[in-house]
């Protein structure tokens, strides 16, 4: 009787051919994975620094105190956020009368609200001042350039009315 014999296992040459498929779909979509990668960082810093603005916004809206956003560089890979309001001797009643209200009867600024946010950088600092009386950004067309690798975003503020970052 004459038996066809069945092979058991796999040969090398089929596993060397798996691997090298393998290696070549990762080294393709690799690169791709890492470009996602930094632009969700970049988007999530984006957000916290909108964050940051909107806070500063509404500060300045309840308080009638003068309130600037801070943007540092934090190192090679982070932005430190600061909301700080202002109150200036001279302020019209708003903002005096918060001052006393919360027990600030001297002109220092208040830290209200601090963050370091990681996931991108920035070269230079800037800052946006927000007018007590109307609480609108007062910075005019100003533009934040984050980035992070090989990916890049631009931040830009208008002046008007609520000064909505949009990016």
């Amino acid at each position: 009787m004459n038996k066809l014999s069945i092979p058991k296992g796999i040969s090398t040459l089929e596993l060397v051919i798996v691997i090298a498929i393998g290696a070549v779909g990762i080294g393709t979509a690799l690169p791709n994975m890492l470009q996602y990668v930094d632009r969700v960082r970049l988007k999530s810093t984006a957000k916290g620094i909108s964050h940051a603005v909107e806070i500063a916004r509404k500060i300045a809206s309840r308080t009638e105190c003068p309130t600037q956003v801070g943007l540092l560089p934090a190192g090679s890979s982070g932005i430190h956020v600061q909301v700080i309001i202002q109150p200036q001797n001279g302020d019209m009643g708003g903002c005096n009368n918060w001052r006393s209200t919360v027990g600030q009867n001297t002109s220092g600024s208040i830290l209200a609200y601090s963050a370091t946010l990681s996931g991108a950088s920035i070269t230079n600092a800037l800052n946006l001042d927000f007018d007590g009386m109307t609480s609108s950004l007062n910075t005019v067309n100003q533009n934040l350039q984050l980035k992070n690798g090989s990916q890049h975003l631009t931040l830009s503020f208008g002046g008007i009315g609520n000064g909505i970052a949009s990016y």
